[in-house]
């Protein structure tokens, strides 16, 4: 596949998964006709970013370490039974010495058998301690709110309508269209945080 071919395949695989999104949020922004090439690069690029950052946390580092551990421990264990082989050149041991090969995979494959660490808002038996909403959340939303923000520079709307855009804009980059954000939006023009938290 050409450079060109694969640039092509991509912008039909992000129209596909993201396409009705960008298209409802210039809508609700309403850019002036000569700014709207900029703000559709702009929406899709904040798309492609808070997607992304939701995807890593969706995937916590513990077990993607205990992935690559299991993975890396495997390919170790093959090289140990290929290095009993009587055909390799005598030096081979030098570059590649069974002990600490062997070392190596042992601490990986307990690394890959380690147990997550309980998290302090769940108690021993497994079950959410606090009724608080977590912070992955509140993250998200404002990370959704401070992004929409941005992009309402682009509008172009009437002053009397662009406080409810802002918020309906929120809500679709968040995922979730019928989310009232309202107040964490009306914070966020005046600049501060809402005393009540961005949960």
């Amino acid at each position: 596949m050409s450079e060109q071919e694969m640039e092509v395949f991509l912008k039909e695989k992000f129209a596909s998964l993201h396409g009705a999104t960008v298209e409802r949020a210039i809508a609700l922004i309403e850019p002036a006709e000569e700014r709207r090439k900029d703000c559709r690069y702009a929406v899709e690029t904040a798309v492609i970013d808070l997607g992304y950052i939701s995807g890593r946390e969706r995937k916590p580092p513990f077990k993607a370490r205990k992935r690559a551990s299991q993975s890396l421990a495997g390919a170790l264990l093959r090289v140990e039974h290929l290095l009993k082989s009587d055909a390799l050149p005598l030096d081979v041991s030098l570059y590649f010495p069974a002990k600490e090969i062997r070392e190596w995979r042992v601490r990986l494959e307990m690394e890959a058998r380690a147990r997550a660490p309980v998290k302090p808002a769940q108690n021993a038996a497994g079950t959410i301690a606090s009724s608080k909403p977590s912070r992955k959340a509140a993250a998200e939303k404002h990370r959704a709110v401070t992004t929409a923000l941005s992009l309402m520079s682009y509008s172009d709307a009437p002053n009397t309508t662009k406080g409810r855009r802002f918020s309906k804009l929120a809500s679709l980059l968040l995922g979730k269209p019928k989310e009232n954000l309202i107040k964490q939006c009306k914070a966020a023009r005046q600049g501060r945080s809402p005393k009540w938290g961005w949960k």
